[in-house]
């Protein structure tokens, strides 16, 4: 933003991953856009083997500086050791992010019964591969057959074929996370009208944009395919 009441003097992005090499090309990548952009820039990378090790201190938060918190379909991977997901929420709760935006897969796959986890993902990914094939039709496509394979093949197998704690895919619904996020110390905040437009200008540029649906779900923002959900936007502020 470039007027004087909201401008970003510097902006400063941290990466949290287990592999340098991708950290370090990520920081080259953005570095060279933020010049092109003229913006004030620098990036730092936290590079972990699991998220046993994350605590606040890992984040060089300074005095003056505002926090946002980006997590895509992070919280989901953590589902199967409550007590790790409690922990990671409560280092960022520490850091006291003015925001942050969590993604989540809109899903019920965590029932400890098999044959509602097999009906609950039979139709879920129904629609996902129905939308894999409008998307990308050519089913030799390297960059498809890679989703395919590593995220939803072993996806549904865990949540299939794996039991007790060997099951470490676990979806839940948004009503589910926003019991949890609430008790964790954050306020459920509204997306802009401009963020709802921009939303919806982004996904008409894509092929097949009519089957797109994007709906509120309470606060948060639920993108599916032909009125099925399949991921849920959402953002939070600690609570005062």
């Amino acid at each position: 933003k470039h007027s004087s009441s909201s401008s970003v003097k510097h902006l400063k992005i941290t990466a949290v991953g287990v592999n340098s090499d991708d950290l370090e090309d990520s920081g080259r990548r953005l570095t060279v856009f933020a010049r092109a952009m003229g913006i004030s820039f620098s990036f730092c990378s936290v590079k972990i083997s699991k998220f046993e090790e994350i605590n606040e201190d890992l984040f060089n938060v300074q005095a003056g500086e505002f926090v946002a918190v980006n997590a895509p379909t992070v919280f989901k991977t953590l589902l199967y050791d409550p007590t790790l997901l409690g922990n990671t929420v409560n280092v960022i709760r520490k850091l006291n992010p003015r925001v942050l935006l969590s993604s989540e897969v809109e899903g019920q796959h965590n029932s400890p019964f098999f044959a509602d986890r097999f009906v609950e993902a039979l139709f879920y990914y129904g629609a996902y591969f129905d939308c894999l094939e409008a998307m990308l039709p050519d089913r030799n496509d390297l960059k498809r057959v890679k989703f395919e394979e590593v995220c939803c093949g072993s996806q549904i197998r865990s949540m299939i074929a794996c039991e007790g704690e060997d099951r470490r895919v676990r979806h839940v619904k948004m009503d589910i996370w926003r019991s949890f996020f609430t008790w964790a110390g954050f306020r459920e905040k509204k997306f802009s009208y401009q963020a709802w437009c921009q939303a919806r200008l982004l996904l008409k540029q894509y092929v097949n944009a009519e089957s797109f649906t994007i709906e509120s779900n309470g606060s948060a923002m639920s993108v599916g395919w032909k009125g099925r959900p399949l991921h849920t936007l959402s953002i939070w502020a600690c609570k005062k």
